[in-house]
């Protein structure tokens, strides 16, 4: 399993996302400690994933899906979001 990263800009007003966030969470084991950025732990690839929330976004929305190495660092985030990272990075 690898852990891809989701980022989004989401720019269309009253649009309805809760299908994209179900989605997400779905996915496999989630870090979501960003307003629009996601961490997943999980067997699909970058472009299975993205594929797979396009369809979920606005057609003026932005969506990237990253693969992820395992190199970190933060501040100011709360215990359960740095161990989530150094248990699953």
């Amino acid at each position: 399993m690898a852990v891809q990263l989701i980022s989004y800009s989401l720019k269309k007003r009253g649009h309805d996302y809760n299908a994209l966030y179900e989605t997400i969470t779905k996915l496999g084991k989630y870090w979501n400690c960003l307003d629009t950025v996601w961490m997943v732990k999980t067997d699909r690839s970058c472009a299975e994933i993205q594929a797979l929330l396009y369809p979920l976004i606005h057609e003026k929305d932005e969506l990237v899906v990253v693969g992820l190495n395992g190199n970190w660092a933060t501040c100011g985030f709360p215990d359960e979001c740095r161990d989530w990272l150094r248990d699953n990075l």
